[in-house]
């Protein structure tokens, strides 16, 4: 795409509008903004975040043009985006009002700020575009859709120009290292060993009671997790897997999990013959003192009857069996070499079509809109699913009635055979495929090796069929009586994976001469075909979760010998739209114990539900685990009670993630408060900061009550210093926290400024205090109004004695870079701003409260409610701490859901 002085092609409308309002918060069904709520429906928007990243293709080369967001300009999409949470670009895109004008888009050349997303003018043959465009669910999961709209494109451009649309959801697996794109693995029989005569397959065995990466003591029952957290050949989900059987297990038993399904041929005390109808790397098998023998093979294979033992040969109490994440390694790819080809704007073999053929066609199904899988089927390059698990047609090479995967040999309909699998009309070749003719091709063996489960017939109605130039099928248009995930074309040598997501419906092409620069524009003849099918979608599969991100590639080409005379023009927006799932609130049962009398002290800080259902709890644990940030996220459980509202009393609630805030290494602090009184800081200036100072200390503004209910507990030292043009120390470390209170709300304000001053008499007291204790760490806050020259030197005299100094720039005559030189661990410290805080008269309670926070160790526990009814109700949210080291706890608090 060019904006030269010849204009032959112009960038008006390119791929997408994404709605009125722009791509950050598309528009509705009906003109509403995601997110907002429509009187009376349930079914309200969902706000969605999306970026996008587009291409075009001319003269044999791909160039890009633009992206969203796009801060540098240089037509490539961002590394690092904020979807929903706002931050580091001043508000996150689910917030960008337009984005097609924001400043975050590309603004090039190409590309003038305003612009839509596809127009082009002036398209021939040879031309082509990709857009590739994610989307991020913010707030809670939703139902989404993608549509065409706005769609202008000259009828005979629509006709001739090809098109796709599809998941770019390849993460860029490669096949076993014996593979060849093939979908054979290396089958295991027989016993399993290592050594120089031992099973080939087998890279180690670890017996985990004698192996430096399994230190803990006794025989702990490790799990794959565990196995890819320590095994420094794998990264962070690579791997999947359970625990099938504990002790009490038999031959002839299967048990299923997330590496497929495995069979135990034979059994002995220390010993266990496997088969699996799934490739497996990891085998773990407990028993004995020894811990357990995990065998770890360098790919993954089948098993077929390999023996596997525990360390000393004594019984067997569980087995763990592993695989690659989703059969490839996920992320990971070729054994977990950390790629991930996701969203790379390319279509691969192994995505999943949406929709493919002509332009006119691709867009008349987008137009109605399609529905859009939070889990769609990618196969992989030796994905055994389509090919030999669940192939049509296919034959058993063995004698066994319920044989492995392995041991099918899948097959082609051809001209020599097509006769037999066509019902109704006849075909005694490919070429006389005809609308309304019925592919009927029997199941052969059992899925799983299951006896339950004989793989049912499948008929697949020919509705359309593609023809080239000559009259030969190219391809063709269909539905199935069973949910397809490939269609494999070949012509001679040359073949064409077609895969789908578990669909009734599509259409499967033959593989093209070329797919930009063909000499012919057009497709091979079939020669040959044959089915994958897939197990059933899963019910929630169209209800994507919250925080999820997919991506969408939407790709057209005009073939360059395709008879397109004259330069032709096409025009299209797209939305994505996403609705709440209709799913019932629920209430599962409160299974948290009862402490009776709490052991330690537990407070609920606060609740945070401004991304409701999404909820956010703060609480504060007072045991020596608690504050050093010891406790797991297994030490935590959570219930929520809806007053007046679902359920009978508490409901049980699944805790998604446990982050501690906490900086300090014991429970104990000795704190020094370091206020600026000069005459700046007259006015609400100075009894907001007064307000938040005792709500630090005391938990609330009223220095009546006592102070050590909700506010410091009496484990801490809190002092006192003021200063202007020279400082005071008001409260020596250790003051009773309430006069400590009562000494804030007699600070006044006048005279200059001398930081320094104020800082050198809050270390002296640190320094020379009989209440400064050596097992308490030191803290000091300094707030100020303005100048802090002359605090660099006290400052760093500070921290070399260890204090630890938080920074407040105070009001309009303050910023954080005022404190560079005094906040901090360490004298000068460059990160400096992580212990600076920049605040107001508004906000200024809230940032000594974080400071709070963050010196005595909190823990967030955040969790999606059951009940995600907008009905306004109080919910009371019940945590409950199990300390390992001194015993259990619980405390309430009480939010109010929002109301629609």
């Amino acid at each position: 795409m060019s904006k030269e002085s010849n204009r032959n092609i112009t960038r008006r409308n390119v791929l997408a509008g994404i709605g009125a309002s722009g791509i950050g918060v598309a528009l509705g069904a009906h003109g509403v903004a995601a997110g907002e709520q429509e009187d009376g429906n349930d079914k309200y928007q969902v706000p969605v975040a999306m970026d996008w990243q587009e291409s075009f293709y001319k003269s044999g080369k791909w160039k890009h043009v633009e992206a969203f967001p796009d801060r540098n300009h240089d037509a490539m999409q961002d590394d690092h985006i904020d979807y929903c949470d706002g931050g580091e670009l001043n508000g996150a895109l689910v917030d960008v009002e337009d984005p097609l004008s924001s400043g975050l888009r590309t603004d090039n050349k190409y590309t003038d700020p305003g612009d839509p997303l596809i127009d082009f003018h002036g398209v021939k043959p040879g031309y082509g575009g990709e857009a590739t465009l994610s989307y991020h669910l913010c707030n809670e999961p939703g139902k989404l859709k993608f549509k065409a709209r706005d769609v202008h494109v000259d009828k005979k451009l629509a006709h001739l120009a090809r098109a796709r649309v599809w998941y770019d959801e390849f993460d860029g697996a490669k096949p076993p290292s014996n593979g060849n794109n093939g979908p054979m693995y290396p089958t295991v029989m027989g016993p399993v060993n290592d050594g120089t005569d031992g099973t080939d397959e087998i890279e180690e065995i670890i017996v985990t009671g004698d192996d430096s990466r399994f230190p803990e003591p006794g025989a702990r029952n490790y799990d794959c997790d565990d196995y890819e957290d320590r095994l420094g050949r794998f990264e962070d989900g690579d791997l999947q897997g359970d625990e099938l059987f504990g002790g009490g297990f038999s031959e002839g038993d299967t048990a299923s999990g997330e590496c497929g399904t495995i069979t135990v041929d034979a059994r002995t005390s220390g010993t266990v013959t496997l088969s699996s109808d799934e490739p497996v790397l990891i085998v773990s098998v407990k028993g004995g003192n020894e811990g357990e023998n995990v065998y770890v093979f360098n790919d993954s294979v089948i098993l077929d009857g390999a023996t596997f033992s525990t360390p000393t040969g004594q019984g067997i109490s569980n087995i763990d069996v592993c695989c690659f994440e989703n059969g490839n390694g996920g992320n990971g790819g070729n054994g977990g070499n950390g790629h991930d080809d996701r969203g790379d704007n390319v279509y691969q073999p192994y995505e999943p079509i949406i929709a493919q053929g002509s332009l006119k066609k691709v867009l008349y199904k987008l137009k109605k809109g399609v529905h859009i899988s939070g889990d769609p089927y990618v196969a992989d390059p030796f994905d055994r699913e389509g090919i030999h698990y669940y192939a049509y047609p296919r034959k058993n090479t063995s004698s066994m009635e319920t044989a492995p995967a392995e041991k099918y040999d899948p097959g082609w309909i051809t001209d020599h055979n097509v006769d037999e699998h066509v019902h109704g009309k006849k075909a005694k070749e490919l070429a006389d495929l005809k609308e309304g003719i019925e592919i009927h091709i029997e199941g052969t063996g059992y899925a799983a090796r299951s006896k339950d489960q004989p793989l049912p017939d499948l008929r697949i109605t020919v509705e359309e069929v593609i023809t080239d130039k000559k009259g030969k099928p190219v391809g063709f248009e269909w539905k199935s009586n069973l949910p397809i995930c490939r269609v494999e074309i070949a012509s001679g040598q040359h073949t064409k994976l077609n895969v789908f997501d578990r669909t009734r419906e599509g259409t499967a092409l033959a593989p093209l001469y070329d797919d930009y620069d063909d000499d012919h524009g057009r497709r091979r003849p079939m020669t040959a075909v044959r089915f994958g099918v897939c197990g059933e979608r899963d019910d929630d599969d169209y209800c994507i979760e919250n925080s999820n991100t997919g991506y969408i590639g939407f790709e057209w080409w005009v073939p360059k010998h395709s008879g397109l005379e004259k330069k032709t023009k096409f025009e299209a927006n797209f939305d994505f739209t996403a609705e709440r799932c209709l799913r019932e609130p629920g209430c599962p049962d409160c299974e948290v114990p009862d402490p009776g009398e709490d052991d330690f002290d537990v407070t609920i800080e606060s609740i945070d539900d401004s991304a409701f259902p999404t909820v956010e709890a703060t609480a504060r644990v007072d045991t020596a685990a608690g504050g050093k940030g010891d406790l797991e996220a297994s030490d935590f459980q959570l219930c929520e009670e809806t007053v007046g509202g679902l359920g009978d009393g508490y409901c049980g609630q699944e805790i998604e993630d446990v982050a501690f805030g906490g900086e300090q290494e014991e429970t104990l602090a000795d704190i020094m408060l370091v206020m600026d009184t000069s005459g700046s800081m007259g006015g609400s200036k100075i009894e907001n900061a007064k307000d938040g100072a005792i709500t630090l200390v005391g938990g609330d503004t009223d220095t009546d009550n006592d102070a050590n209910v909700g506010g410091f507990d009496p484990t801490v030292n809190v002092g006192l210093v003021e200063f202007d043009s020279s400082a005071s120390l008001i409260s020596e470390l250790g003051t009773d926290q309430n006069q400590v209170e009562d000494d804030i709300d007699g600070l006044s304000a006048g005279g200059g400024t001398d930081v320094g001053s104020g800082i050198s008499e809050a270390q002296l007291e640190f320094d020379t205090s009989e209440n400064n204790r050596d097992n308490a760490p030191d803290f000091m806050i300094v707030l100020g109004n303005g100048d802090t020259s002359g605090g660099e030197v006290p400052a760093n005299d500070a921290k070399n004695s260890g204090t630890t100094i938080y920074g407040i720039a105070y009001g309009s005559g303050a910023a954080v870079s005022d404190f560079d030189d005094i906040s901090g661990e360490v004298p000068n410290d460059p990160d400096y701003e992580d212990y600076t805080f920049d605040a107001d008269g508004d906000d200024i309670t809230d940032i000594f409260d974080e400071i709070g926070q963050q010196i005595f160790g909190t823990y967030t526990l955040k969790y999606e409610t059951e009940n995600f009814a907008t009905d306004g109700n109080d919910r009371n949210v019940l945590v409950y701490v199990d300390d390992p080291d001194e015993g259990d706890a619980d405390a309430t608090e009480t939010y109010t859901a929002p109301s629609s």
